[in-house]
């Protein structure tokens, strides 16, 4: 069969690593990713040849990894004069005789140069792929001489949902009200709360009033300028060919924010 019910019981075991790991990219995307959780494997330089890293979860090819206690990694010292990339990865390992997979971070260590030096080759074998050993690359140390420079990040940090729920939320604001435009048939709407820039796109259109149901067919509100707390409208008088000046109108916009 090429079909497998992964969350429903089949009678026997029949869930592996490749199984979670295949749903997990397919809904976060396929690539390796550390979570925005706890120090988000936060490199930090300890001495000349150890560098830590902090706390954090990361997702590799869909397999996740907690690191809950900072870990130390032991990088080779570099030399007077030379220059030097090393990269830190997190190691994936997988028995053959068993098949147990373990992970562990490791460091690969470049080729010194008088400058420019170059990243080392990082193997290219997948977990998915089958590969026994797999690496993520987590960070760039750089060494000039016997000095360790700051480390470079390497790996993407994967937004969480709630972040990307309330980031929709404010892309968009609407609403439904009673307004009474200047005499030059101007009124200007204020957002629930200001934005980081004026909204992409504004509409608006007369709202159905109790008072005079024809009203929609003969004012027509007009967007005129647009900021960062709010819009301002003006509203023409299509039966008179002049602004609506004091004229009372509810009106229902939308305001679009770029993401």
């Amino acid at each position: 069969m090429t079909q497998e019910l992964i969350w429903g019981k089949s009678g026997s075991p029949h869930i592996d690593g490749n199984d979670i790991g295949t749903i997990n990219l397919a809904m976060r995307g396929v690539g390796n990713y550390v979570l925005d959780y706890k120090d988000k494997l936060k490199a930090t330089v300890a001495s000349a040849n150890k560098i830590t890293i902090g706390t954090g979860v990361m997702s590799f090819e869909g397999r996740d990894i907690i690191i809950s206690a900072a870990e130390t990694v032991t990088i080779e010292s570099g030399s007077q004069g030379m220059k030097r990339n090393d990269i830190i990865c997190e190691h994936y390992h997988r028995d053959t005789s068993n098949g147990v997979e373990t992970t562990n971070l490791v460091a690969i260590k470049g080729t010194p140069a008088s400058s420019n030096p170059k990243d080392p080759t990082i193997p290219s074998g997948t977990i998915l792929g089958g590969a026994t050993d797999a690496y993520m690359p987590l960070w760039r140390v750089p060494l000039d001489g016997i000095s360790v420079g700051t480390p470079v990040q390497l790996f993407e940090i994967l937004t969480p949902l709630k972040t990307v729920g309330d980031s929709v939320t404010q892309m968009i604001e609407a609403g439904t009200l009673s307004v009474k435009p200047s005499a030059l048939g101007a009124s200007y709407i204020k957002f629930a709360h200001p934005h980081d820039a004026p909204p992409l796109a504004v509409t608006a259109t007369i709202a159905k009033w109790s008072g005079d149901e024809d009203r929609g067919r003969y004012v027509i509100p007009t967007v005129w300028d647009t900021a960062k707390d709010g819009f301002q409208l003006r509203f023409y008088r299509r039966d008179l060919g002049d602004w609506a000046g004091s004229l009372d109108c509810a009106v229902s916009w939308i305001a679009v924010w770029a993401a």
